[in-house]
């Protein structure tokens, strides 16, 4: 893969990889909020004895997720310069990965929340998140899947919200970068998906959390 792709295939893996990591732990994380409503001194459980609006704790698990997640970033960036001698922007690195880390908290945990078997949620989830991984542009660029793949596969890796936030960190640690996806621009796009997952998940959890307790 790197033969194809030239000799600066660092510049796509790393900010890869984060974003990946990122998910995955979000989806751990995740998975223990929404699950510790069924244990006795859980986080959900403790909070939902509160007379406090549910939307708040639906943002307090969402938050506390996000910056849990966001362990791996100066790991995988301290493995970076090691084998490359090269200086990388952690904290511009950060700022896709916690945005990416926030918005997929928020789904993964609004998914729990309406799942009661935790098997069941890992078997489902097991499923979404290879499979948004391996169609995104994490581990090669957009042109390399253009080359393998029919024009709607190509579609679906461009409009990834993974691939938008990949291409976003690569732009913003200043690595590789393709901040156009046909004719619209990756921030845009991006900006829009997050905001209609972020708002659909936070109201889908807060609307259960209501149900639960």
């Amino acid at each position: 893969m790197s033969n194809m792709i030239g000799s600066k295939y660092e510049g796509i893996i790393v900010p890869g990889i984060t974003i990946f990591s990122v998910i995955t732990s979000s989806f751990a994380v995740a998975r223990n909020i929404a699950f510790s409503r069924i244990l006795p001194t859980g986080f959900l459980k403790y909070m939902l004895s509160y007379p406090m609006p549910r939307i708040y704790i639906a943002v307090g698990g969402i938050i506390c997720s996000a910056f849990q997640s966001l362990i791996f970033i100066p790991i995988v960036s301290a493995i970076y310069i090691a084998l490359y001698d090269r200086k990388i922007e952690i904290i511009l690195l950060s700022i896709p990965a916690l945005i990416t880390s926030i918005v997929f908290s928020s789904l993964f945990i609004a998914i729990g929340l309406h799942i009661n078997n935790i098997i069941s949620y890992n078997r489902i989830m097991v499923y979404i998140v290879p499979a948004m991984s391996i169609i995104s542009t994490l581990y090669y660029p957009i042109e390399v899947i253009a080359k393998a793949f029919p024009e709607w596969v190509v579609m679906i890796a461009a409009y990834n919200p993974l691939s938008l936030s990949a291409e976003i960190a690569r732009s913003m640690a200043g690595l590789l970068s393709h901040t156009m996806i046909y004719d619209y621009s990756i921030y845009h796009i991006y900006a829009l998906e997050s905001l209609a997952i972020l708002s659909s998940s936070i109201a889908i959890a807060s609307k259960r959390l209501r149900t639960i307790y």
